[in-house]
């Protein structure tokens, strides 16, 4: 049977960002057998020459859809976890269409976006399957840039990426279309045709203590949960000197008490009035709980991602590609085990399956029940393609 998507995928963490550049173009060109790229991804430390990276693509590669952003960490099944090299991917297709754009997320226009978008697709002929989303987090959240693509499509097209970060310098990222390197934008790649894919998320947490219900917010900061000051909440339960700490987010329940998200502070971030400020909104009549983890918990959360995207795939089938997105307080918290989570998806999914990810500032991926993509936290996100 003809695949449907052609891969291939190389890291490099060459002092030299010219050297690195030719050297995972050239294996890349090795592995495709002479087929022509037709997008990629690419994902960069914040120290590398990015410019001097993009130019090296172009020249060599043409003028193909290709879209990444700044981390806080590589990792690949081909060289595991690394910090600050250059990790490059490209897709050739026959039958897949792919088209790239950015998103000015501090002037943003869905109006003209949409315009933008549907005249792509409109040269296409074939609807969008799904699209990979990075953006930046300093200009807005994370959260907002989500909102202006998936306003686009209403909701029908789920998304999945994360945030460019910068090594916790919080000065700045850097995200990546074509040639150009971008600060303050969203730029996103969107799969248009019908090809298999599965998903899953994982987090370790285990949600401890009573329910809350935040009685009183504002955008990401909360004033109140159960009529109390927010951080009451926190010191019922953890003592009267607790105060947020990325390995304790808040998990967020719908109306079904299904969980939803969890939801990290702005660490030690507590207002005079005892408000707790969060990376992304909590509105009024959300219900939460806090939660709790430990490394290993960290790890299985990887584990039951891949274990659950891969139990998705369609029956008969087997993924060539697992795409993923963790969290960059997994890998704080993980400090030297951090290799472990490429290694433990590996492990699930096999050696045949390609693993490909990056460190982020905060996750999109949809949830199975509606497919509305969501921001997360602290969580684990595996994309499986054909």
């Amino acid at each position: 049977m003809k695949k449907k998507f052609y891969y291939a995928i190389a890291q490099s963490d060459d002092i030299d960002s010219s050297d690195a550049a030719n050297d995972v173009v050239d294996r890349c060109i090795f592995q495709l057998q002479g087929r022509k790229a037709s997008a990629g991804l690419i994902y960069m430390g914040i120290t590398i020459d990015h410019q001097a990276v993009l130019d090296i693509i172009h020249e060599r590669l043409g003028d193909i859809e290709l879209i990444g952003c700044t981390t806080d960490g590589e990792f690949s099944s081909e060289t595991g976890y690394i910090q600050d090299s250059i990790l490059l991917m490209l897709f050739c297709s026959d039958e897949i269409d792919f088209i790239s754009g950015s998103i000015d997320i501090s002037n943003s226009n869905p109006e003209s976006i949409k315009t933008e978008i549907c005249t792509s697709l409109g040269e296409t002929g074939k609807k969008p399957r799904l699209g990979i989303l990075l953006t930046d987090g300093f200009t807005l959240n994370g959260e907002d840039s989500l909102e202006i693509i998936s306003s686009v499509f209403n909701d029908e097209v789920p998304f999945f990426g994360g945030v460019a970060a910068d090594k916790w310098r919080k000065t700045g990222t850097n995200q990546f279309l074509g040639n150009d390197v971008l600060d303050d934008m969203a730029v996103y790649l969107l799969f248009c045709g019908n090809f298999d894919y599965s998903f899953a998320t994982g987090t370790g947490w285990t949600p401890v203590g009573d329910y809350g219900i935040i009685t009183n917010s504002e955008k990401n900061v909360v004033k109140e949960i159960n009529n109390q000051p927010a951080i009451e909440f926190y010191r019922y339960l953890l003592g009267k000197s607790a105060v947020p700490a990325i390995d304790v987010p808040m998990a967020v329940y719908d109306e079904n008490d299904s969980l939803m998200f969890l939801r990290t502070t702005v660490l030690d971030d507590i207002g005079k009035d005892g408000s707790v400020t969060f990376f992304a909104s909590m509105p009024r009549g959300y219900k939460v709980r806090l939660t709790v983890v430990d490394r290993n918990a960290i790890i299985d959360g990887v584990k039951a991602a891949a274990t659950g995207a891969l139990n998705k795939f369609p029956r008969g089938k087997q993924p060539s590609i697992a795409v993923c997105f963790s969290c960059t307080a997994r890998r704080a918290l993980l400090g030297l085990r951090t290799e472990e989570e490429c290694t433990a998806a590996q492990s699930i999914l096999g050696e045949s399956v390609i693993v490909f990810g990056f460190y982020t500032y905060g996750e999109f991926s949809p949830r199975l029940d509606t497919m509305k993509t969501r921001f997360h936290n602290e969580t684990f996100v595996c994309l499986l393609l054909e």
